[in-house]
C-alpha cells in the first residue's frame, strides 16, 4: 500500500510540474506580476514611454520585419488596431533596423508607433523567446494574456476580452 501511495504522489508531482511548465510557456505566470514598463525610441526618432498608455488596455506586438509569420499576421493586426482606437498599441521590432521596421509598418499600414529593441531588454521583459509574440496588458499595465506565434483577427479579439 505504501508503494502505491508513493507512486500516486510521484505521478501527481509530475502532473503538477507539467501543468506549471505549460502555464509558464503560455505566459500565464505573468498574470499576477507588477505592471510592465519600458521606454524606447520609435523608428522615426521620437521617445516612447509605455507608461503613457496607462488607463487603457494595451497591446504590444513583438516582431521582426524579417519574420515570415510576422508578415503574415500584420494585415490582421493592422485591422485589429484600427478597430480599437480606445486601446493602446505599440510594435517592438527585434533584430531590426529603424529603416526596416519603419518600412514594415508603412507596408502594412500599422496605425501605431514602432520602437526598436536594440538591446533585447523589451523582449526579455515579456520573455519573448520567439516572434511574433503579442502581449495584452490591462489598464494598469499588468499582463493578462499572451499569444505566442502568429494569429488572426479573431485570436486578437479573444485575448483583448481578457484585459477589458
Amino acid at each position: 500500500m505504501n508503494k502505491r501511495l508513493a507512486i500516486v504522489i510521484a505521478i501527481a508531482a509530475v502532473a503538477i510540474l507539467a501543468l506549471w511548465g505549460y502555464a509558464r510557456w503560455r505566459g500565464a505566470d505573468d498574470r499576477s506580476q507588477a505592471a510592465k514598463e519600458f521606454t524606447a525610441t520609435t523608428t522615426d526618432g521620437r521617445a516612447f514611454d509605455l507608461a503613457s498608455y496607462r488607463g487603457k488596455p494595451t497591446v504590444i506586438n513583438i516582431f521582426g520585419s524579417w519574420c515570415g509569420p510576422c508578415n503574415e499576421e500584420a494585415p490582421a493586426l493592422a485591422a485589429f488596431a484600427r478597430a480599437h482606437p480606445d486601446v493602446g498599441f505599440v510594435g517592438v521590432a527585434v533584430n531590426d533596423t529603424a529603416a526596416a521596421a519603419g518600412a514594415f509598418g508603412r507596408k502594412y499600414g500599422l496605425p501605431y508607433p514602432i520602437v526598436l529593441d536594440t538591446k533585447g531588454s523589451i523582449s526579455d521583459l515579456f520573455k519573448a523567446d520567439v516572434v511574433p509574440i503579442t502581449v495584452f496588458l490591462d489598464k494598469d499595465g499588468v499582463q493578462k494574456a499572451l499569444i505566442r506565434g502568429s494569429t488572426d483577427q479573431a485570436g486578437f479579439e479573444a485575448d483583448l476580452q481578457k484585459v477589458r
